[in-house]
């Protein structure tokens, strides 16, 4: 089974990216339309993020975010095959001046990102573009042939990855040496012991504490990680700081600034982010 799929993918991968783009089209009919994919949790997210919003215009977000959701897809499959030349003239590192003047003080970096544009292509992008390596937290698959294929696909350019459970002891062992520590944090933190409650998209949204946690211990300066859809296929970075080397920060700040960022984003281009995520599975308790 591993093997077929991994052959149907880079047989795919193969195909240039306007081909890719038609059949995503027909995969977006037979699984949102006709299928439904996890149209419930879609509307349901998007209908409490956006209650303004009547009917009418919550379906032509919900239509326009699975365009833009089975593109990615596309985008990712095409990765296998991507070239370095391809990737750069498709993502635009907007202010790297920013991370270099960190590697500069011989410090490393802590990017955070979100599950907006095409996240994958990021970590490429950002894994090319600096001259110290980037090593990035990511969550294990459980078939060990996605898994192989994943990590194939995400180390291509030089990255290092890690599973996030093991994120603090893998930076402390670093020690101080330059490099970018990549993260994504928006994901519900379903098995999180401990977790941090705000106030996101106007719902009580529940969000990981280990972006803060790792900034209180480290002190290394963060910056979020803006991904801008400029047009299909095409996307811009920009490095906005959140703490800076050396800055005692409680973690709750670290996380608060984090999801004020991440709602920015999303509230200038709803429809680039990963509305199927069931993002608000948990409920704040009323006490404790």
């Amino acid at each position: 089974m591993g093997a077929c799929m991994r052959f149907l993918i880079k047989a795919l991968a193969s195909l240039p990216l306007p081909l890719l783009y038609a059949l995503g089209s027909v995969l977006r009919w037979l699984a949102f339309d006709v299928g439904g994919y996890r149209r419930k949790v879609i509307h349901d997210n998007i209908a409490g993020c956006y209650p303004e919003l009547d009917p009418q215009r919550q379906r032509a977000l919900a239509q326009e975010f699975s365009r833009r959701f089975v593109a990615v897809l596309m985008e990712i499959l095409k990765e296998t095959t991507l070239s370095k030349e391809a990737l750069q003239a498709r993502v635009e590192i907007k202010n790297p001046e920013l991370i270099m003047q960190a590697f500069d003080a011989g410090s490393p970096v802590i990017a955070v990102a979100a599950h907006h544009g095409n996240w994958e292509w990021m970590l490429l992008a950002l894994s090319m573009k600096f001259p110290h390596p980037v090593e990035a937290a990511y969550k294990p698959l459980h078939d060990a042939w996605a898994e192989q294929l994943m990590l194939e696909t995400r180390t291509r350019f030089g990255a290092n990855m890690f599973p996030a459970k093991t994120l603090l002891p893998k930076v402390l062992s670093g020690g101080r040496k330059p490099r970018v520590i990549a993260l994504v944090a928006d994901q519900e933190p379903v098995t999180a012991e401990r977790r941090q409650w705000l106030r996101f998209m106007g719902r009580d949204t529940a969000f990981y504490m280990g972006l803060g946690e790792l900034a209180r211990a480290t002190r290394f300066p963060v910056f979020f990680c803006g991904m801008q859809r400029t047009r299909r296929g095409h996307y811009a970075v920009t490095f906005t700081p959140l703490t800076k080397a050396g800055e005692t920060v409680d973690a709750n700040t670290v996380v608060q600034r984090y999801a004020a960022e991440v709602e920015a984003q999303v509230r200038a281009d709803p429809a680039s982010w990963l509305w199927s995520n069931r993002r608000w599975k948990l409920k704040k308790p009323l006490y404790g």
